[in-house]
């Protein structure tokens, strides 16, 4: 492999674990919400939400960390507003969902028109030095900021919440039946409400990285699609955390692909490269619903049953 080749790999591997944390954030708290029940078509909006709180913040007050923190409450209010309509409320789920997406991106437009277009220059610690150094996959693999390695350990962790925990098997349980839920004493709306909660703390995350890390600056409507893509690797990952993560850095290295291939000359017409993801999006779907055909309890049943 000549050093032209190497190094195209390095910045596709590297582009694809960059470009996926956003989709990984934002598809683990959907994950999360959905094995509740709560089936929440408002990441879009979300993460609007989240990426231009995170940029506001961060404008005057230069921390990362208060920035993703305010980037999560911002998510988390909007998830938990999403989830009381939902669950208490009774409102159907595709509505709300839809409604939250809508205003996310109206509201956002509006209230971001100042911080369009302003670059914002974040320093973060990057890589694990040791293995930063390895050929091709060293920069690739290792040389990413701390967010990129604690969505990681935020995919394990969950893994191991639902696996392993009494508070992931009551989640599961609400997801799974209601009424079995609540017969064994299991306040199942309460339990949707905290999932509906954590859904929007991730994806106001993952809309901060968006756009503090990965595009570095604020621009109307910059989720581009992020959100729906992210609801699609929830269900063609078979709502399995580290299938999601495999998923997330696929559609990462799809979107990373136009870059690089635009780097090294390659003349692909950029409307055909901007489409690849979405036609790969429905195929992941046709391949989900085959699937599913043949193991249709991976989906949690409460989500074919609206509200609680």
């Amino acid at each position: 492999m000549n050093i032209p080749e190497s190094s195209f790999i390095t910045a596709l591997l590297f582009g694809a674990v960059r470009s996926g944390t956003p989709f990984l954030l934002a598809g683990l708290g959907e994950l999360v919400a959905q094995k509740s029940g709560v089936l929440n078509l408002g990441l879009e909006g979300i993460m609007l939400a989240g990426a231009l709180s995170a940029v506001w913040v961060y404008s005057g007050s230069g921390s990362i960390l208060l920035s993703m923190a305010v980037a999560a409450v911002f998510g988390g209010l909007l998830g938990i507003s999403h989830g009381y309509l939902c669950v208490r409320m009774r409102v159907n789920q595709v509505a709300a969902g839809l409604a939250m997406v809508s205003a996310g991106t109206g509201a956002t437009a509006i209230l971001g028109r100042n911080l369009v277009g302003r670059r914002i220059d974040v320093d973060l610690p990057v890589g694990i030095a040791f293995f930063r150094s390895l050929p091709i996959v060293g920069r690739g693999l290792f040389g990413h900021d701390f967010m990129v390695y604690a969505s990681l350990l935020a995919a394990a962790g969950i893994w191991w919440f639902l696996a392993c925990t009494r508070g992931g098997l009551r989640l599961r349980a609400a997801g799974e039946s209601a009424e079995s839920a609540r017969s064994c004493g299991i306040n199942v709306a309460i339990t949707r409400l905290y999932a509906s909660a954590f859904c929007g703390c991730m994806c106001g995350i993952g809309g901060g990285y968006l756009s503090l890390v990965y595009a570095g600056q604020w621009q109307e409507n910059m989720v581009s699609g992020r959100g729906w893509i992210a609801l699609v690797l929830v269900i063609s990952s078979m709502w399995r955390p580290f299938v999601l993560v495999g998923a997330a850095y696929l559609f990462g290295g799809l979107t990373a692909l136009q870059l690089n291939l635009q780097a090294i000359g390659v003349h692909i017409s950029q409307y055909f490269l901007g489409m690849v993801p979405f036609v790969i999006t429905i195929a992941a779907l046709v391949v989900a619903a085959l699937i599913y055909r043949r193991r249709p309890n991976s989906m949690p049943v409460e989500l074919t049953k609206g509200s609680d």
